[in-house]
């Protein structure tokens, strides 16, 4: 007789090693050429995504923010959002929805971010999984985006 053990498997949270000084950072974003933002819709909702800068050093948010850890491919990518963000694209997936608890938090977030993700897929030729949402907990150093999804900033 064959039995199966399931164990939940958290993965490790993304390190990275510091590898630019604050000068070469200033450096960066003083030289680098803004992009033009990505612009798409979700459920008819405008959504603009632009690239504002590396991040050195950060105070802590005056918003509470959320960690979206997404696996894609083999690599680990931890996104932070405000929560406020998070709750507006989870209304898309049903008007007036509280915000969830894990896993519900993650499944109804990536459902409200499929075409986003597939498309992401698409271009990737990988498998992209939002893994779970959590309190933020790295403050730098980061790449800022602005992003703006209707009348919320994020």
């Amino acid at each position: 007789m064959q039995s199966l053990i399931a164990a939940a498997v958290t993965p490790a949270m993304f390190e990275p090693v510091l590898k630019l000084s604050r000068t070469v950072v200033s450096w960066l974003n003083d030289t680098a050429a803004p992009r033009t933002p990505f612009q798409s819709r979700i459920n008819e909702v405008p959504l603009s995504v632009r690239t504002a800068g590396l991040v050195w050093q950060q105070e802590p948010a005056a918003i509470p923010m959320l960690d979206c850890v997404w696996r894609v491919g083999a690599e680990t990518v931890i996104l932070s959002l405000s929560r406020p963000l998070v709750e507006e694209f989870i209304t898309t997936v049903q008007n007036g929805l509280a915000f969830p608890s894990e896993p519900t938090a993650s499944l109804i977030l990536e459902l409200a971010l499929e075409p986003l993700v597939t498309r992401l897929e698409e271009t990737t030729r990988l498998n992209v999984q939002l893994v779970r949402v959590c309190e933020a907990t790295m403050l730098a150093p980061h790449l800022e985006l602005d992003i703006i999804f209707g009348a919320v900033k994020g």
